[in-house]
């Protein structure tokens, strides 16, 4: 009786070891599986995740011409076209809500909210409206980084195309707002920039008659002829051509 109590024992410990050792090895199976399962997951994610940086990088020369119409009619509306002013701000504000942290829709809404401003009869309005406008513009310049400077609208980079209606803006609302200044110097910052020296001069002659404009402003009569001047030297025809001249006939005065 006691010889087959220990035999069944030995078994039962013989059995229960080899239960141990198959779980062991299950187990060990298993975390193998998820750890190698674990690396695999951080693999995929970590090329995801680089391919997701490399998408949202812009490529050299990317464009935002698909805003072209819209930054047509504002330029009508700088020029007084009251619709293209309305039909501007309209096309801006819904491009803004539908793509919030893009600074060329901020820039436009914030230009066209002093246009508003500049039109309206009230005082208040006219108050609240560029006020709103100059904060907007300043926003859309601290929006901008690096890679604005490689996306182009119209053939000009977006980040200076922000910064250049934001200038032209600031020094053209009277001094009271206290933009003039920092418009000023940013005009001159932007048509001193590398950056612009390789824009065809047609696309950057504005700059040169608002220059002079600004310079104007600040009797510093011999550097706007030198703006307007050379503005003419380099275009023999256009809106800011015939503009510059008028400007360098009445300069010629003092």
């Amino acid at each position: 009786m006691n010889v087959h109590k220990t035999r069944n024992l030995t078994m039962l410990a013989t059995v229960t070891a080899m239960i141990i050792a198959v779980s062991m090895t299950v187990i060990a199976d298993t975390n193998t599986t998820i750890i190698s399962t674990s690396i695999t997951n951080t693999t995929i994610n970590r090329d995801h995740d680089h391919a997701a940086s490399v998408t949202a990088r812009p490529a050299k020369n990317q464009t935002e011409n698909q805003y072209l119409p819209l930054i047509e009619q504002y330029r009508l509306a700088v020029n007084g076209d009251s619709d293209a002013r309305d039909l501007a701000f309209s096309g801006f504000e819904s491009a803004a809500l539908q793509n919030p942290l893009d600074p060329l829709t901020i820039a436009y809404l914030g230009g066209l909210h002093t246009l508003i401003g500049r039109d309206a009869w009230m005082p208040w309005t006219k108050l609240n409206h560029t006020e709103r406008g100059l904060d907007t513009m300043a926003k859309a310049m601290m929006m901008l980084r690096p890679e604005h400077d490689q996306l182009l609208v119209d053939g000009l980079p977006v980040s200076t195309e922000i910064k250049s209606i934001s200038a032209i803006t600031f020094t053209l609302v009277p001094f009271f707002f206290n933009r003039f200044d920092q418009g000023y110097e940013l005009l001159l910052e932007i048509i001193e920039s590398e950056q612009l020296a390789e824009i065809p001069f047609s696309r950057k002659a504005y700059l040169y008659y608002y220059a002079g404009l600004a310079a104007e402003k600040e009797d510093q009569h011999a550097r706007a002829s030198v703006f307007y001047q050379t503005l003419v030297d380099n275009l023999n025809q256009g809106e800011y051509v015939e503009k510059a001249r008028l400007q360098l006939a009445q300069l010629s005065d003092y």
